[in-house]
């Protein structure tokens, strides 16, 4: 049964010191014409987990100003089994193209598609006719033509993709076709990511990049200091290191540190990652990058951290991408090994994990982001916003984000570990392009990656489901 998750509200004034008066006005505006024309009607929202991922996130995010606007927005939970999840992980690597991952059979594909089936059931006997389902990611694809037959006005939110879609990828696009097809509308992160087989027909599609809000904790401003006692508290640094106590009220998530050493140490310039244990995330190709072309620069640390692979329901793979990566750290040398660190943040309160993962991103001095593929990586957006100077790989959405030499480092090919540390020694060399770089990318994301952007194109299309 769909699980139904809590949804606040907040006023799209909030974001008016951020926005600026016009940028507010248009936003407020577009959000009226929303509610009168949604009168009477009930978005809903289905993805896979509540906490963990990008999705979660944007949503905990987005969905209050909706709420507080007057739409009524709710959201949904799809859960599953462990074989449910182990099929749609396949299918969401596939659709990224990593050619290595087994394609489910069709007895797996059969309990997935059943597994939604069972879920659609309950839904259907909810809705409303012309109510709006948005349903995200490969995992929520299967429910598409019960709702579509309630009478629901379906739209199916893809946020991943491949640049360069291998045969794999297609066919698990085949895969999916019948029961997209139900989908009145399909959005994307980038145009790149659009699959051929959806160009010739009918169903209508948007690109609808994802956007950063500036009021969450995890982009809240956090000065030096602060960002200190919060990493402090959090358990990162070595002992013998005493901060001030984080500012009242505020709550700090423990870290575990899962490679063995004295912590981390303070006043040494700090290179970061921060994103799932997912193997497309390539935390082994950053630590072998780093371990290659730095291994004669004194001082610098890494640090790659992730979620606990305890709190992310719906990524069955996470336990073994951070086995593989504690793996390849002990066969690195004594030295290389003093200085990288792999850390997963627990994930019991989101506010307190999205805390430590702010303070942790502003007191980086490069932020990586060595993605195989990528949807549209929103760990690149926070960076960004906090003016940190961004290496990242030159692949689906980071290439919409950056560009190169103007606001971050672009690596054309992912793949090439010497190039990647090559670009991060540049960085750690020079305090002048770091600066220029990271106030180019906050201005990047002010201008195209905040959240009034979002809600204008969410409404356009929802509006244009209506007519």
């Amino acid at each position: 049964m769909l699980q139904p998750v809590t949804i606040g509200e907040r006023p799209l004034r909030a974001l008016l010191p951020a926005l600026g008066p016009e940028r507010y006005e248009t936003c407020e505006e577009t959000l009226r014409t929303a509610r009168r024309a949604l009168a009477g009607r009930t978005v809903w929202q289905v993805n896979t987990t509540a906490a963990g991922g990008g999705v979660a996130e944007l949503s905990h995010a987005l969905l209050p100003y909706a709420r507080a606007a007057g739409v009524d927005v709710r959201w949904l939970v799809l859960p599953g089994d462990p074989a449910f999840f182990d099929t749609t992980k396949r299918l969401f690597l596939l659709l990224y193209g990593h050619e290595s991952t087994p394609e489910p059979d069709d007895a797996a594909f059969a309990h997935y598609v059943s597994g939604c089936a069972d879920a659609a059931r309950g839904l259907a006997s909810r809705l409303r006719p012309g109510d709006i389902v948005v349903l995200h990611d490969p995992q929520t694809a299967a429910l598409a033509p019960a709702l579509a037959a309630a009478g629901a006005r379906v739209v199916w939110r893809c946020h991943i993709g491949c640049d360069a879609p291998p045969p794999s990828a297609e066919r698990a696009w085949r895969r999916l076709a019948p029961f997209l097809d139900a989908a009145r509308l399909m959005v994307f992160s980038t145009p790149r990511h659009v699959p051929g087989l959806w160009r010739d027909r009918r169903t209508a599609v948007r690109v609808i990049p994802p956007s950063l809000d500036p009021l969450s904790a995890k982009n809240r401003e956090w000065g030096h200091e602060p960002a200190l006692a919060i990493l402090s508290a959090a358990g990162l640094f070595a002992p013998g290191y005493r901060a001030a106590a984080p500012p009242p009220g505020t709550a700090v998530a423990r870290v575990n540190h899962v490679t063995d050493g004295p912590g981390l140490p303070v006043g040494r310039p700090l290179v970061t990652q921060v994103s799932r244990w997912d193997v497309l995330k390539d935390m082994p190709g950053v630590m072998a990058a780093f371990a290659e072309r730095t291994a004669d620069l004194d001082g610098a640390h890494l640090v790659l951290a992730g979620p606990d692979v305890t709190g992310v329901a719906d990524d069955p793979g996470g336990a073994a991408v951070l086995r593989e990566c504690r793996q390849g750290w002990r066969k690195l040398s004594a030295k290389a090994r003093s200085r990288i660190h792999l850390v997963t943040v627990d994930m019991a309160d989101p506010t307190a994990n999205a805390t430590v993962i702010a303070a942790l991103q502003r007191h980086a001095t490069v932020v990586t982001q060595k993605s195989l593929a990528e949807g549209f990586g929103l760990t690149v957006t926070e960076a960004m916003w906090k003016a940190r100077p961004v290496v990242a790989s030159a692949v689906g959405g980071i290439t919409d984000q950056i560009q190169h030499g103007r606001e971050g480092i672009l690596v054309r090919d992912p793949y090439d570990h010497e190039a990647f540390g090559d670009c991060i020694l540049r960085l750690l060399a020079d305090c002048e392009l770091r600066g220029r770089l990271g106030r180019a990318a906050h201005e990047r994301v002010h201008r195209d990656y905040l959240p009034d952007r979002h809600l204008i194109r969410w409404a356009e299309a929802l509006l244009g489901l209506l007519d």
